[in-house]
């Protein structure tokens, strides 16, 4: 999911831009800034799940976290967080200072 907020981090579009499988989920960073674009959000947060129930961001995720983060300074729009879900726990990338963010 991505969510796309405004100039006061208002949301403006809440998207699902992809479903995985099990233990893979083909993202593109075009899947998430297509919504984005076109509400006119400044800013988005990224979330989706671990069907393992484990929050703990894997390479992958930290990989496509610095792929999306970049295209979006190429767009304008800021990555905010990466939030990932498990069984009953949630992990911050940006609480955990696994990203950094121009506030």
């Amino acid at each position: 999911w991505v969510l796309g907020l405004g100039a006061r981090n208002h949301v403006l579009v809440e998207e699902r831009v992809a479903e995985g499988g099990a233990n893979l989920c083909a993202l593109l960073p075009r899947d998430v800034f297509r919504p984005l674009v076109a509400a006119g959000a400044v800013q988005a947060v990224l979330v989706h799940n671990h069907p393992s129930g484990d929050p703990t961001p894997s390479v992958e995720d930290l990989e496509l976290t610095r792929r999306i983060a970049a295209a979006g300074d190429l767009v304008g729009i800021g990555i905010l967080d990466h939030v990932i879900i498990g069984a009953g726990a949630w992990t911050s990338l940006l609480d955990e200072g696994l990203m950094e963010v121009e506030r």
